[in-house]
């Protein structure tokens, strides 16, 4: 019996000891994984910064001191959105609609007739009661614009965002444009010697996978193909992006 005790004791107390070193990696790794994803961010920030600025520029090139100002004034807007913002991981959905529309205002002041874009969110969905990781939608958005309307060569492009409730605990971001699609992209990227914007996408994706582990977002990403039924030519690209509901109060 005494030895029956004394090999339980000393098992219990390896086990005790093994479960104790998997809790200290794990905290480890999400420490890592934390300084990881903030190494992203503090990525990301710069390359969309930098983007806004080339659109002020553009119109000082062009000699257009009134849209200048103009596109200036809704600068300094948004770069107070965006810094006061980009210090939380996540932000309310209402806070973050509003800093992607001001974002659009500002490529449409820049793009003019080119471009047009709507915004559309469920009547159910209370946006001020749901949290999404803060500049999640945005460079989705910069990238359709510059790799599907801006390619186009009629004034008729078109970006639709719609947030949809597909069920009490999941949204559905659609991100639609009717540019020249994928394909065509690609062959003129491939021309290009500026690689600059794929940056940050592949940074926007690395970090969705650093929020699906760390935080349990359940964000899923598809990108769909629109083909004309008679042609079968492209007529955009619809990037959709799914993630689980996450009350602002959690």
């Amino acid at each position: 019996a005494i030895l029956a005790l004394m090999v339980y004791y000393f098992y219990k107390s390896k086990i005790d000891q093994v479960k104790k070193e998997e809790r200290m990696q794990a905290t480890l790794n999400k420490q890592l994984l934390t300084t990881e994803l903030r190494a992203l961010r503090s990525q990301m920030n710069p390359h969309f910064l930098y983007n806004c600025i080339n659109s002020i520029k553009f119109y000082i090139i062009k000699n257009e001191p009134e849209q200048a100002s103009t596109y200036l004034n809704k600068f300094s807007k948004l770069i107070r959105k965006f810094l006061t913002n980009s210090q939380f991981e996540f932000i309310s959905l209402e806070e973050e609609l509003h800093t992607l529309e001001l974002y659009l205002e500002m490529e449409k002041l820049r793009f003019g007739d080119k471009m047009s874009f709507e915004i559309n969110v469920d009547p159910n969905i209370e946006i001020s009661f749901i949290k999404v990781p803060t500049m999640l939608i945005q460079p989705f958005l910069e990238n359709a614009i510059w790799h599907g309307i801006m390619q186009k060569n009629e004034s008729d492009g078109l970006l639709k965002l719609d947030i949809i409730e597909i069920d009490p605990d999941h949204l559905k971001i659609s991100i639609k444009d009717n540019g020249v699609g994928r394909k065509k992209a690609a062959e003129l990227k491939s021309k290009s010697l500026n690689k600059n914007k794929s940056m940050g996408m592949n940074m926007t994706l690395a970090r969705v996978a650093h929020l699906n582990e760390m935080n349990q977002t359940e964000i899923e990403i598809k990108t769909i193909d629109h083909l004309d039924q008679n042609t079968n030519e492209p007529t955009g690209t619809e990037v959709v992006i799914y993630l689980k509901i996450l009350p602002i109060n959690n």
